[in-house]
């Protein structure tokens, strides 16, 4: 996000959000994740739980670094 104006910063973190939402809930989700085998849908649940909260730490950190706009 390097070079980009404080408003198109914060925005283009929505969108990274965004994507990463939809990619999850369907589309390339299921070729980007590990699949376990059938019988472990509830150890895949959690392993997918896992992984987003993770990803929420991350996304987390940065926006935290986006300075507010001043009017």
């Amino acid at each position: 996000m390097e070079g980009m104006p404080m408003g198109d910063g914060m925005m283009g973190m929505m969108n990274m959000m965004g994507n990463c939402s939809r990619m999850m809930q369907g589309g390339m989700a299921g070729h980007m994740l590990p699949q376990l085998p059938p019988g472990n849908e509830k150890l895949q649940l959690q392993m997918q739980a896992e992984m987003m909260q993770k990803m929420g730490e991350i996304v987390s950190k940065y926006a935290a670094q986006i300075k507010d706009e001043k009017p």
